[in-house]
């Protein structure tokens, strides 16, 4: 650190909190900088004083590198906080985007105001996020029978502000104690039983597939056991609550300790409606008793294909819905056992190897990398370099424009990638490209990388193992087996050369080469991918 400048006299750095190189070095400096402004200075003694104060505000490992500064080498307080970032760039935060607006969702019995307050905290932590975004996030995060929902659902809102003033409009009306009472049970209400609810009675529950979603439309939550037809009850897969070695109020406080559970809400139909002698734990409300509770019979099967609960079943119920598990899994292997067998038994049986004669082609001798053509995104890319030394896959930037892709379908994550000698470059983000290879069409993740390179991509040791590869730069040939044989791809020893020569004059993307292809090509082979789903 230069010792040139003098400092003012009876300058006293500022208190702060002390940073140690472990948390978000842009934060640390935006606070030096505040307390430092508040201090008063004058201005021909501002730059140094910046410069010198810095140190003070460091401990420990950030401490030790700042003590380890050449003597003159930081002309300027910018200079020394570029390489301070640079220094301490993998303790940074991660940029959070508007997309992670999405994951923000209404719990199933949250109150609106706890939800709120929730978004709130995650929108305030985005910078610059688009008030579209926002406000299609936030209705998306709301239980979709919610009356929130509903309102802004038939009235459009243009600004967060107006989405706001409703759901504060709608939390007042929830914690108005008159609400409150219409949702408490009623003493003097009269009972009916044996009566079939009507459909808006049924809670709503998010669908989970198509199978699940037919059978929940043909039974009601909180009908007693006795209004079940006997077909269904035959054919029913729920486990009898009598064979559970826990009773019912046990088995729901054994639940609150199981993520994932989902919880339903109070039933809708009228106090009239429903009988207030029984006590359902699951529901939290009154109607029915929680052993003829059919929500609650539907999550524990659930909860059990899942392999929750098994130690709370009988020996026989145990052995029941294992032996049921069994058939169904059976059933299952039968109806796609033909094509699939077919395919994974030739892909087992798939020998790779190498002949003498197959370097015939091969200029020789030579140290050549492998370096081939390979369809990403549509897109015949040339000078990919497959690479078994490299722990990752890299699209760099400029081949990543090439292929008219937007950045802003990057997902914005910096990553340190650490060379031979201990250099650090830092991605701009990543993004997951389809990439075909001899039929086989596969969704890989791409770190994206903005660095002058002769090569447009690298396949590293990710795509080589997911593809099952082989690569050979003896033979300049890379073979990989498919469900109809072995594949192979082989090298362009010219890219490879002159990439190598490229490289060593300095002159990055001198070579780039694309090629755009309007559509992979559609074959027989291309099918049998498509069945067998590869991923």
């Amino acid at each position: 650190m230069p010792s040139l400048v003098e400092m003012p006299k009876k300058f006293i750095v500022p208190s702060m909190k002390m940073y140690d190189g472990t948390t978000d070095p842009d934060n640390h400096i935006a606070q030096y900088k505040q307390r430092m402004f508040t201090t008063a200075i004058a201005k021909e003694y501002r730059e140094a004083s910046m410069c010198k104060g810095f140190g003070s505000s460091l401990t420990g490992p950030a401490l030790q590198w700042f003590t380890n500064l050449p003597n003159a080498s930081i002309d300027s307080f910018a200079s020394l906080t570029d390489r301070f970032v640079e220094q301490f760039a993998s303790s940074r935060n991660i940029e959070r985007t508007a997309d992670d607006l999405y994951e923000v969702i209404q719990k199933r019995g949250e109150p609106l105001r706890d939800y709120v307050g929730r978004f709130n905290k995650e929108k305030v932590s985005i910078p610059a996020c688009v008030t579209s975004t926002a406000i299609s996030a936030f209705k998306r995060g709301l239980l979709p029978d919610s009356d929130l929902y509903k309102e802004l659902t038939k009235y459009q809102c243009r600004t967060m502000e107006d989405v706001l003033s409703r759901a504060w409009a709608q939390i007042r009306w929830e914690e108005d104690p008159a609400y409150r009472h219409l949702l408490s049970p009623r003493s003097d209400s009269r009972v009916v039983r044996n009566e079939r609810p009507s459909r808006d009675d049924r809670p709503y529950q998010r669908p989970r597939s198509e199978s699940t979603s037919k059978r929940s439309d043909s039974r009601s939550d909180h009908r007693p056991l006795n209004q079940i037809e006997s077909d269904q009850r035959s054919s029913s897969t729920w486990p009898d609550m009598s064979n559970l070695a826990i009773s019912p109020a046990e088995l729901v406080n054994v639940l609150n300790h199981i993520s994932g559970v989902r919880w339903p809400q109070k039933m809708k139909a009228p106090g009239e409606r429903r009988d207030t002698s029984k006590w359902c734990d699951f529901h939290s409300d009154h109607g029915h008793r929680t052993e003829d509770c059919i929500t609650l019979r539907m999550e524990v099967n659930e909860l059990l294909k899942k392999g929750h609960l098994r130690e709370y079943l009988s020996d026989r119920a145990r052995s029941r819905i294992d032996d049921r598990s069994n058939d169904e899994s059976t059933r299952i292997a039968r109806t796609h056992h033909g094509d699939v067998k077919a395919i994974c038994e030739r892909l087992s049986k798939c020998t790779i190897s190498f002949a003498s004669d197959e370097d015939k082609c091969v200029l020789a001798p030579h140290h050549d990398a492998l370096v081939i053509s390979l369809t990403i995104a549509n897109s015949l890319m040339k000078r990919t370099l497959v690479d078994n030394g490299s722990s990752t896959n890299i699209l760099f930037m400029d081949a990543y424009k090439g292929l008219g892709l937007d950045e802003n379908a990057l997902t914005r994550k910096s990553t340190p990638l650490v060379g031979f000698s201990g250099e650090v470059k830092q991605t701009i983000g990543e993004v997951t490209l389809p990439v075909y290879a001899g039929g086989i069409n596969r969704q890989t993740k791409f770190l994206i990388l903005d660095c002058a390179t002769a090569y447009n991509a690298i396949m590293g040791r990710p795509w080589i193992h997911d593809m099952g590869a082989v690569p050979s730069t003896l033979h300049q040939t890379i073979k990989f087996p498919t469900p109809w044989g072995v594949k192979e791809i082989k090298g362009e020893q010219e890219h490879a050369r002159s990439c190598y020569q490229t490289t060593l004059k300095g002159k990055g993307h001198e070579l780039y080469q694309l090629e755009i292809q309007s559509s992979i090509p559609h074959t027989k082979e291309a099918e049998v991918e498509q069945l067998c789903e590869i991923h």
